[in-house]
C-alpha cells in the first residue's frame, strides 16, 4: 500500500536516522561524517596516501503554501517561482556523490583566500560531481549532461517533466585543478564548475552559505556553472586583509559547447580580514548570450535569439561577518541582457517577440543567523528582486514586476550527520500591472511552510 504524502516523508525521515546511527556505530566520533560511506567500503586508510576522497549527501524535503490547489501539488514545481523548494509535498531534492583530491597550498578558488601558507610545490586534483533528483533538472549543462538517456523523456517534454515529477542527473563539477607555487599562491582551474559569484551556492555542503531550505531569487538570477578555465592568484597578504583575484574564460551561462561562438569573461575579487571574521566578494560575468539561428535555443539558458551580438553583465557583491554566535551577511546584484530591437533579434517564450530591446534586473537581500546551542540555531532573511522586464527569473517566472520575500528559519542538527532546516517563508509580487504569479498564476502573494533533511555521509 502506497503511503499518503506526508507518511513517505517521515519514513524517508526514520531511514536517515537510521543511517545516521549505523555511521555513529561503525565509525569514531572524532571522525567527519563526510566519507563515512567510503571509509566503511574500502577501509579507514582510503584516501590517507592518495589523496583521493568519495563524500555525498541525501535530501529531501517536505513543502506546503497557501496558494496551491490539491491538483498543483500533485504535479511538480506548483511552488514556483520559489526556488530548490519547487515542489510541493514530499521531495525527493537530491542524492549527490563527489569524488574530488584536493590541491595543495592557501588556495580554494572561489572563496575567499585563506591565512595559510602558499603551496611550496605544483599538485594537481580534480572533482566529478555526480546528482540525481529533482534538482537536477536546473544542474544540467548544455551539450554535455543535458540530454542523458536517464533524463528522458523530460529533458525533451516539460510539461511532462512537470506533470510526473521526473528526476534529473547531472554532472554540475567536472573540472581538474593545479595549484602552482609562483607568487603568493596561484591555482588553475579548468573543466565545468560553479562560478563562484552568489552568495548562496547550489550543493548543500556543510561549508555552504545555505542557512535555508529555500534560495533568494538572486539564486535564480546568477548563473549556475560554466565550463573553461580560471586562474586564481593570491593579490596581497597582510593587516590590511587577504586578496584573491581570479579571471576565466568561459562558454558563457551552462554552456559546455559554446552557442555563438564567443567565449565570456569571468571575474572576482576576493577579501578576507585578517581576524577571518569578514569577508566579502565582488565578481562579473560578461559577454554575448544570445542563441544564434539555425542552431537549437538553449532554453531556459538564454531567451535571446539573434544573428548579432548581444552582451549580457551580471554583477554580483556580497559580503559576512561572524560576531560571536552572530552572522550577518548581504548581497545585491545588478544585470543586463542588450537587445538591438531589430526585428530578428527575438525574445523567446512568455511575453516574446521580434524587436527584443534588452532587459535589466537588480536585487539585494540581507540574513543573520544566531547558534543558540551547539545543535540549534535561528535565523532571518529579507530579500527584493527587480524583474519588470520578466527576464531574469526564467523559468521560474516571466511575470514583469517586483518580488520580495521575508523567511525565518531554524537548523536542527542532532549528530554530524543529520541536518534539519525547517522554514516559514512569505512572499509577494508588486508593479506587476495586475499579474498575479502564486498557486499557477490565482494570488499574488502566499505563505509557505518548509522542511527538508540533509545526512551526509
Amino acid at each position: 500500500m502506497k503511503l499518503p504524502l506526508p507518511r513517505r516523508f517521515a519514513a524517508g525521515v526514520l531511514c536517515l536516522l537510521s543511517v545516521s546511527l549505523f555511521a555513529q556505530g561503525a565509525t569514531a566520533t572524532d571522525t567527519p561524517a563526510e566519507g563515512t560511506l567510503a571509509r566503511e567500503l574500502f577501509g579507514d586508510d582510503f584516501g590517507r596516501h592518495s589523496g583521493l576522497l568519495l563524500d555525498g549527501y541525501l535530501q529531501m524535503g517536505f513543502v506546503r503554501n497557501d496558494a496551491s490547489r490539491s491538483v498543483d501539488r500533485a504535479a511538480g514545481l506548483s511552488n514556483y517561482p520559489i526556488a530548490q523548494a519547487n515542489d510541493e509535498n514530499f521531495i525527493f531534492n537530491a542524492i549527490e556523490l563527489f569524488f574530488h583530491r584536493d590541491i595543495g597550498g592557501n588556495i580554494v578558488p572561489k572563496t575567499p583566500p585563506r591565512p595559510a601558507p602558499a603551496a611550496d610545490s605544483f599538485s594537481w586534483g580534480f572533482m566529478v560531481e555526480g546528482l540525481y533528483g529533482r534538482n537536477g533538472q536546473g544542474a544540467r549543462s548544455f551539450g554535455f549532461d543535458s540530454s542523458l538517456v536517464i533524463n528522458h523523456p523530460g529533458d525533451q517534454n516539460p510539461a511532462e517533466a512537470k506533470a510526473t515529477r521526473q528526476n534529473f542527473a547531472a554532472l554540475p563539477n567536472f573540472f581538474a585543478q593545479l595549484a602552482i607555487p609562483y607568487w603568493q599562491g596561484m591555482a588553475l582551474t579548468l573543466g565545468r564548475f560553479g562560478p563562484g559569484l552568489s552568495y548562496e551556492i547550489p550543493v548543500q555542503t556543510k561549508a555552504s552559505n545555505n542557512f535555508f531550505y529555500s534560495r533568494t531569487y538572486a539564486f535564480v538570477a546568477n548563473p549556475d556553472q560554466v565550463t573553461g578555465v580560471l586562474l586564481s592568484a593570491n593579490l596581497a597578504r597582510g593587516q590590511a586583509g587577504l586578496w584573491l583575484g581570479e579571471i576565466g574564460l568561459v562558454n558563457g551561462w551552462q554552456n559546455w559547447e559554446d552557442n555563438n561562438s564567443e567565449k565570456t569573461i569571468l571575474a572576482a575579487l576576493r577579501w578576507r580580514s585578517a581576524d577571518a571574521k569578514t569577508v566579502a566578494n565582488i565578481g562579473l560575468i560578461s559577454g554575448d548570450e544570445e542563441n544564434r539561428p539555425g542552431s537549437s535555443p538553449q532554453l531556459p539558458n538564454n531567451r535571446v535569439l539573434s544573428p548579432r551580438g548581444q552582451l549580457k553583465r551580471h554583477v554580483e557583491l556580497n559580503a559576512s561577518h561572524v560576531e560571536g554566535p552572530w552572522k550577518f551577511a548581504g548581497e545585491i546584484l545588478w544585470g543586463k541582457q542588450d537587445g538591438d530591437g531589430q526585428k530578428d533579434t527575438i525574445l523567446l517564450g512568455p511575453g516574446g517577440g521580434p524587436g527584443f530591446q534588452g532587459a535589466h534586473y537588480s536585487g539585494a537581500n540581507f540574513s543573520t543567523s544566531y547558534q543558540v546551542t551547539p545543535k540549534w540555531a535561528i535565523g532571518g532573511r529579507a530579500e527584493y528582486f527587480r524583474d519588470r522586464d520578466g527576464f531574469a527569473l526564467y523559468p521560474t517566472s516571466s511575470v514583469k514586476g517586483d518580488f520580495s520575500a521575508v523567511t525565518f528559519g531554524a537548523h536542527y542538527q542532532p549528530d554530524k550527520f543529520v541536518l534539519f532546516r525547517p522554514e516559514i517563508r512569505f512572499d509577494w509580487l508588486t508593479d506587476a500591472n495586475g499579474a498575479k504569479i502564486f498557486g499557477d498564476g490565482r494570488k499574488s502573494n502566499q505563505a509557505m511552510a518548509a522542511v527538508d533533511a540533509l545526512i551526509y555521509f
